[in-house]
């Protein structure tokens, strides 16, 4: 397992968000180690494949294989260019849902909405009621004014996960990463999570979804996993299958194993 790249363990109690990243490494090379390298991610609203990705880093190593879905056109060849050199990556360009369908997904019209600020302009969901909350968030934290017609439409295909990866020859995933701006009971419920395999699961759960929050914990529990919030995001883990050594929790803290030391013959 490499950990030297690992930042230490701040301890101050208003520093502890800057363990986050640092934590969700550790359990990064926890899954690498697992699997030997060979690990298969699903990530369900891959956006363009950068902007606030969580698998950014990993899938650039050329490691891992990933089924990235996206709807949004735009976002879709974005995301498909940036990794159209790797053979590991299959990006598809529909939407989850628990049943087939076409929906409305609503996003900021790329012209009109040119002066918000890029986040805004990245944030679809199949709510209109989303999009506008983080619209007056976002105008009112940076003081913006509101232009008319900034919202529009395209309509996207919707399907189950299971048949998705049924079509793609897929039989199981060791990590997913579900960012679907609302829509995340859905994609919980499009497939069989007991019968995936995973060993963690990424759910953003951020305000917006904190109504849903003991929802979604439910439907992690029963498929055996334990769930922690880290920042807007909520980290399942199967405690059965996330092996981390103590040795790698001590070197985060700081610790070194002792030894004898060696005298001079």
């Amino acid at each position: 397992m490499i950990i030297s790249d690992l930042q230490k363990f701040d301890t101050r109690p208003r520093r502890m968000r800057r363990n986050f990243g640092p934590l969700r490494t550790m359990m990064y090379r926890a899954l690498d180690d697992l699997r030997q390298g060979d690990v298969r991610c699903i990530q369900v609203g891959a956006h363009d494949g950068r902007m606030a990705d969580p698998l950014f880093d990993e899938l650039n190593k050329g490691r891992w294989s990933a089924m990235l879905i996206e709807p949004h056109p735009v976002y879709f060849s974005q995301l498909q260019s940036r990794h159209s050199g790797n053979e590991k990556i299959n990006c598809v360009n529909v939407g989850i849902s628990d049943h087939p369908q076409t929906m409305k997904l609503y996003h900021i019209d790329d012209e009109i909405g040119a002066g918000y600020p890029r986040g805004l302009r990245g944030c679809a969901s199949l709510e209109l009621s989303r999009l506008e909350a983080a619209i007056a968030s976002a105008i009112q934290r940076h003081d913006l004014v509101r232009k008319p017609g900034d919202v529009t439409t395209t309509d996207v295909e919707l399907v189950r996960l299971d048949a998705l990866m049924a079509q793609n020859g897929m039989d199981g995933a060791d990590l997913i990463v579900i960012d679907v701006e609302g829509h995340e009971l859905a994609v919980l419920d499009s497939f069989d999570l007991s019968e995936m395999g995973a060993s963690m699961l990424i759910v953003e759960c951020n305000a917006a979804n904190l109504a849903q929050e003991n929802d979604y914990v439910a439907v992690l529990e029963t498929a055996g996993f334990e769930v922690f919030r880290m920042n807007a995001d909520l980290y399942a883990l199967h405690p059965e299958r996330m092996k981390v050594p103590f040795s790698v929790m001590m070197n985060w803290i700081g610790l070194q194993p002792l030894t004898v030391a060696q005298k001079d013959a």
